[in-house]
């Protein structure tokens, strides 16, 4: 099954997806000039891997993970996430 949605990340770590079983997840920064931040319920713009302006990463997320994005954008910094689970 697949299901996608729009999430809106501000500088407060925000969940992107939280895994309920294995599931390969698209993240898309749909921002065209600012950076998102991915990490666990604890990522900042210090310690978070980078998302670029415009760029999609692929994960695979095992059932338990969560992923949470953070921007330097108050609010209103839109990602992209697509999920196929079996």
């Amino acid at each position: 099954m697949i299901s996608s949605s729009q999430v809106s990340v501000g500088s407060a770590a925000t969940l992107l997806h939280d895994c309920t079983k294995w599931a390969r997840v698209s993240i898309h920064n749909v921002d065209n000039t600012k950076s998102l931040y991915l990490g666990g319920a604890a990522v900042t713009t210090a310690n978070g891997l980078p998302l670029l302006k415009q760029e999609t990463m692929q994960l695979h997320m095992s059932p338990g993970e969560t992923l949470y994005g953070v921007s330097t954008d108050n609010s209103g910094h839109v990602i992209g996430v697509l999920v196929q689970a079996p």
